[in-house]
C-alpha cells in the first residue's frame, strides 16, 4: 500500500539525492553505499542490464558510449536548437531527435528518451527512500532549475510518471534553498540565493520574511555547471600528457572518461589544498610502451583555466540586478549553493562582488535537498509553506518569422494571466496559428520554441477582419494554458497547444493590442 507521506528529491545533473522530514527534521536519506548522493548516470551494458547510480558511474569507465551522463542539460530541448547544438560534442553518448523534435539518446540502435532516463533516476531515488523509511513511497516534489523553460518542467513532471512518481511540485532549486536556509528561522532578510550546480548556474533573489518567501527575480544559465570546471580541467591535463609524450588522447572515449573521472576527484582536491597529482595508470601505448598520466596540477593553474567561467557567472549576477533594479547594498545575505560553489576563486569573486562576505552555513550540496524536503512534509501534513515564484523566461510570439515579441514579461510574479488579441491572418480560414516561444533573447532563433498554438473555429472572413482574444495562464510552476474567444459575442473558440518540431514555423499574425 502506498504511503501518503511526500519526499523531496533534487534531481541534479551530475549527482542526485532524495530527502524526508524524520522525527520533525529535514535529512537527505543516504543511498545503498551511504551516501548522500547517487551520481545521475544510466548505463546499458553489453548484456541489456541497465545500471544507475553508482554502478553505472563504474560502467562509463568501460562503455563511455552506453553512458548517459548530464542528461539534465537536455532534457524538454528541442534538438536542432542552437543551445543543444554547440554542446552536443561535449557528450560522449549519440544524441539524437526523437519524433517529436526532442533530444533523445540512441543506444544499441533504440532511441530513449531523456524522460525515461530520468525516471530511472527517480525510480532508483524512490527506492532508496522507500526501503529507509519502510513506506512505499509515491508522492514527491521534485527541484529544478529556475531558468528551466516550460518544456523542460512539463519533461520532467513526465518522467515523474514513468516512475510512478505524483509529483506533487516542481520547485525551484534556489528557491529550495533559501527555504533551506530560513525556514523556522523568523527572519526578514533579503536574499541572493547564487546556486552554481554540476550542470546549471542560477540565481535568485528572495524576500523573506518569518515563514514566508518570495522570489523577485531570478536568471541563470542551463549550459553553465561544474561539468565545464571539469572539462577545463581536462583540457590542462590532455596538454601536459600531450607535451611529455607527444601521443593525443583526445579521440580515444574510454581514456578520456577515465581521465574526466579523475579530473572530478582533483577539482575536489583542490578547493582545499594548493595543489593535486593526477595520476591514471596505462591510459595508452607508443612503440610497445605503456604510458602512464602522473602529473602535478596546482590550484592556480587550475583558476587560470576557469576564470573566464566564473566571470560568466557575475556577469549574469551582474545584469539580473540591474534589470530588476536591486543594488547589491540592499542584500542581506548571500547564500552559496551547489558542489561548485566550493572552489575558493568562486568564494572570493563573490565577496568581492558583493562586498559581503557569503554564507554557507548549509551544506552547498545538501540545502536544495533540504529545501525540497521542507516543503514536501508541509504537502504532506497539509501545512503548506508560503513562498511564491516568478517566471523565469518571458513568453512571446513571432508574427512574421522575424521579430520576437514578448507577451508575459519574464520575472512576473506567478500565477499569472495575460490577454491579447490578435486578427485572422488567412482569408476564410476557420484557424490561426501562432508560434509560441520562451526566452529574452532579441534574435528570434536564440529563444525557445514551445510549440504551436491553433485556434479552432473563428467565424470565415477575409483576413484582418475577425478579433480573438487569446488568454494566457502561467501556473505557479511556469506551465502554460492557453484559451480564447472571438470578438464581440464571446464565443467560446477550441484551443489546441503542441509541441513544435520544426525550428521556424512561419505565420502572419498581426497583433492588434497587449
Amino acid at each position: 500500500m502506498n504511503s501518503p507521506r511526500v519526499i523531496g528529491i533534487d534531481l541534479g545533473t551530475s549527482y542526485s539525492s532524495v530527502s524526508a522530514v524524520i522525527n520533525n527534521k529535514p535529512v537527505v536519506i543516504p543511498s545503498r553505499e551511504g551516501y548522500n548522493t547517487i551520481p545521475s548516470v544510466v548505463a546499458y551494458t553489453k548484456d541489456g542490464e541497465i545500471l544507475t547510480g553508482y554502478k553505472a558511474q563504474r560502467y562509463t569507465l568501460i562503455d563511455p558510449e552506453n553512458s548517459v551522463i548530464g542528461s539534465k542539460r537536455l532534457i524538454g530541448r528541442r534538438y536542432r536548437s542552437k543551445a543543444v547544438q554547440d554542446i552536443l560534442k561535449y557528450f560522449k553518448y549519440r544524441i539524437v531527435e526523437d519524433r517529436n523534435g526532442s533530444c533523445a539518446v540512441s543506444i544499441g540502435g533504440s532511441v530513449i528518451s531523456l524522460e525515461q532516463i530520468a525516471a530511472i533516476i527517480l525510480t532508483e531515488l524512490k527506492n532508496i527512500a522507500s526501503k529507509y523509511l519502510n513506506e512505499e513511497i509515491s508522492r514527491a516534489v521534485v527541484t529544478v532549475p529556475a531558468f528551466y523553460n516550460e518544456s523542460q518542467r512539463i519533461a520532467v513532471r513526465r518522467a515523474g510518471e514513468l516512475a510512478g512518481l505524483r509529483i506533487e511540485r516542481i520547485l525551484n532549486e534556489p528557491t529550495a534553498a533559501a527555504i533551506a536556509f530560513g525556514y523556522g528561522r523568523n527572519l526578514k532578510r533579503r536574499v541572493f540565493v547564487y546556486d552554481f550546480g554540476g550542470g546549471t548556474f542560477d540565481i535568485s533573489v528572495l524576500s523573506v520574511e518569518n515563514e514566508n518567501f518570495e522570489v523577485e527575480c531570478t536568471g541563470g544559465d542551463t549550459f553553465l555547471g561544474g561539468y565545464d570546471f571539469d572539462t577545463r580541467l581536462v583540457d590542462l591535463i590532455l596538454e601536459k600528457f600531450e607535451k611529455r609524450y607527444s601521443v593525443s588522447l583526445r579521440n580515444d572515449i574510454v581514456a578520456m572518461q577515465r581521465i574526466m573521472e579523475v579530473a572530478e576527484i582533483a577539482k575536489i582536491e583542490l578547493s582545499s589544498a594548493d595543489e593535486t597529482r593526477i595520476i591514471v595508470p596505462a591510459i595508452a601505448s607508443s612503440n610497445g610502451i605503456s604510458l602512464s598520466i602522473s602529473e602535478k596540477i596546482k590550484r592556480g593553474e587550475f583558476e587560470q583555466r576557469t576564470e573566464e567561467l566564473i566571470g560568466r557567472s557575475m556577469m549574469i549576477c551582474d545584469s539580473i540586478l540591474s534589470e530588476a533594479n536591486i543594488p547589491r547594498d540592499s542584500l542581506d545575505d548571500i547564500l552559496l549553493v551547489g558542489g561548485q560553489t566550493r572552489m575558493p576563486l568562486i568564494r572570493k569573486r563573490v565577496k568581492d562582488f558583493f562586498s559581503k562576505e557569503p554564507l554557507y552555513r548549509i551544506n552547498p550540496s545538501e540545502a536544495v535537498a533540504i529545501g525540497a524536503a521542507i516543503v514536501a512534509d508541509g504537502i504532506y501534513r497539509e501545512t503548506l509553506i508560503n513562498f511564491t515564484d516568478v517566471l523565469p523566461q518571458s513568453i512571446g510570439f513571432s508574427p512574421d518569422s522575424k521579430r520576437y515579441v514578448r507577451i508575459v514579461p519574464k520575472n512576473s510574479k506567478l500565477p499569472v494571466t495575460k490577454e491579447i488579441v490578435m486578427l485572422n491572418n488567412i482569408d476564410n480560414s476557420e484557424i490561426i496559428e501562432v508560434v509560441i516561444y520562451q526566452g529574452d533573447s532579441p534574435y528570434l532563433e536564440a529563444n525557445e520554441i514551445l510549440g504551436i498554438l491553433q485556434i479552432q473555429g473563428i467565424t470565415k472572413a477575409p483576413k484582418g477582419i475577425i478579433r480573438v482574444k487569446v488568454r494566457i495562464d502561467i501556473d505557479r510552476e511556469s506551465i502554460l494554458r492557453f484559451s480564447a474567444a472571438e470578438l464581440p459575442s464571446n464565443k467560446e473558440l477550441t484551443v489546441l497547444f503542441e509541441k513544435c518540431n520544426t525550428d521556424i514555423y512561419c505565420t502572419e499574425t498581426p497583433l492588434v493590442d497587449l
